[in-house]
C-alpha cells in the first residue's frame, strides 16, 4: 500500500488541527480559518483535491473541538470560541451550510466574558447521544484549568442550555453504564474521575 499526500490549500490558516468523515465525506478544518473537504470523485487519488467551503469558519486549535452529532449534522467549536453547527445542505453549493449557536442562543457575552478563550487548545466538545446533548468544556476567565462545562440539550421542541461550574473536568468521553449505554465521564488533574449523569449524589467513581 503506497502513500498520497494531499495539498490543504497551502498557506491558506496556520495548520490543519483536526477531520472526520461526514455526510460522505472527509472534512479538513484548519486554524484559525478555513474548512475543506476532499473532493474524491476522480476514479485515481492523484486527481483528489481538497476544496474550501467555509473562509469565515475556522476550528479552536485541538482535534477535541470537532464532534459528530449524527449523519447530517457535525458541532465545533469555532477559533473564537462560538459553537457552530454544520450540517448537510442539498440546496447549497457546498453540500452544508453553518449555523452559529453562540449567537442564536445569545451566548456570545457568556463565551466572551466568561470562558478563558487563551485556552481554546484545550476545549473539548463531545455529543452525548443518548440524551441529545452536545457537552463542551471550557476554562473560566483567569482560569488555568477546564472548570466551565457548557450543555447544550436538543432534546426537547426548544434548545435549553445550563452551564456547570462544579469540578475540574480537563478531559471528557464516555463509559458503558449496566444497561450498556455510553454516559459521560470526567476526570480531573488529581486522578478523579466524575460520573456526569446519574441520581446518586455521590459522583466520584
Amino acid at each position: 500500500m503506497g502513500s498520497w499526500v494531499l495539498p490543504v490549500c497551502p498557506g491558506s490558516g496556520q495548520r490543519i488541527v483536526a477531520g472526520l468523515v461526514a455526510f460522505g465525506r472527509i472534512w479538513i478544518w484548519k486554524y484559525p480559518g478555513n474548512i475543506f473537504f476532499v473532493e474524491d470523485s476522480a476514479a485515481a487519488v492523484s486527481g483528489w483535491f481538497a476544496k474550501q467551503v467555509s473562509s469565515q469558519y475556522g476550528a479552536a486549535p485541538t482535534p477535541h473541538a470537532v464532534a459528530q452529532i449524527d449523519e447530517s449534522v457535525v458541532a465545533f467549536v469555532s477559533n473564537t470560541g462560538s459553537i457552530v453547527l454544520m450540517q448537510e445542505s442539498a440546496g447549497s453549493l457546498t453540500g452544508v451550510e453553518f449555523a452559529d449557536l453562540t449567537k442564536v442562543l445569545n451566548l456570545r457575552d457568556i463565551v466572551r466574558g466568561e470562558f478563558n478563550l487563551s485556552r481554546l487548545d484545550r476545549v473539548q466538545a463531545r455529543w452525548y447521544d443518548d440524551r441529545k446533548q452536545l457537552y463542551v468544556l471550557y476554562a473560566a476567565s483567569g482560569s488555568s484549568v477546564e472548570n466551565r462545562r457548557l450543555v447544550i440539550d436538543f432534546n426537547q421542541e426548544r434548545t435549553r442550555v445550563s452551564l456547570s461550574t462544579k469540578d475540574v473536568s480537563e478531559s471528557l468521553w464516555f463509559g458503558l453504564d449496566a444497561n450498556r449505554i455510553p454516559r459521560p465521564r470526567a476526570g480531573d488533574a488529581s486522578g478523579f474521575i466524575w460520573k456526569l449523569d446519574q441520581t446518586a449524589r455521590v459522583v466520584a467513581v
